[in-house]
């Protein structure tokens, strides 16, 4: 049994918040809707690999190149995608890049992992297809996208399959400049209205906020601290 807990088990539900950390600060966001979609069986990019060898990173797309986790321009400044994903195969480790080129997991005085190190992984155990949990889990605003790789510890070629859990959600950027949302953002940094915090990236290091977001949000993030103050 998997010590993680099911993904399933903390999407969020219409009227509830999200904080997500960049390495400037904190969005906040309001959910407005829900959808649940399934992937199973994804294999695209995927190639066997042999007893003992690695499958570089690999971005989650399928058979046209469209990636799993891109909400697209066109749902940029409305909408979220939350996921996990969940291994059908046994004796493979799965490395993580959130976002894609981040590699996560990192003891911080480690030295940066090589693929099949016994270390920072992900396998079948901890994140099975049938119930994909939180050790995959990943929120995705446009322009960030997530990577994997692979390392075969077994004795025998395997070829990596991963099933996919999705919450697609329609959401609201809540702004300081709009008098109700900046008094929510408060409650919220004060830690009196309840959030889900996730980190975009690695939580001692999170990644920069980009100019895409800045563009479609139309908002930059902002510091705890500060946002208490609202």
């Amino acid at each position: 049994m998997t010590e993680f807990k099911p993904v399933k088990d903390k999407f969020l539900l219409p009227n509830q918040r999200l904080a997500l950390q960049f390495k400037e600060g904190w969005t906040f966001h309001r959910i407005l809707g829900v959808e649940i979609t399934r992937i199973v069986d994804h294999a695209e990019n995927i190639t066997p690999i042999a007893a003992g060898g690695s499958l570089a990173t690999i971005d989650l797309e399928n058979s046209t190149s469209d990636r799993i986790f891109d909400v697209t321009e066109k749902y940029a400044n409305k909408m979220l995608i939350h996921g996990g994903i969940g291994l059908k195969t046994e004796d493979v480790r799965v490395y993580k890049e959130y976002p894609l080129g981040e590699k996560v997991g990192r003891i911080p005085s480690f030295t940066p992992r090589t693929d099949g190190d016994a270390r920072e992984f992900v396998t079948a155990r901890d994140s099975p297809s049938d119930e994909p949990t939180e050790a995959l889990e990943f929120i995705c605003p446009y322009t960030y996208d997530v990577g994997l790789s692979f390392y075969n510890k077994g004795d025998a070629t395997k070829w990596p399959v991963l099933d996919f859990l999705i919450a697609k959600y329609q959401m609201e950027v809540l702004k300081p400049t709009t008098g109700w949302q900046k008094e929510l953002i408060g409650r919220i940094a004060r830690g009196q209205t309840p959030a889900y915090m996730f980190t975009i990236g690695r939580v001692e290091n999170p990644v920069e906020y980009n100019d895409g977001l800045n563009r479609w949000w139309g908002v930059e993030p902002v510091k705890l601290v500060d946002a208490q103050k609202y």
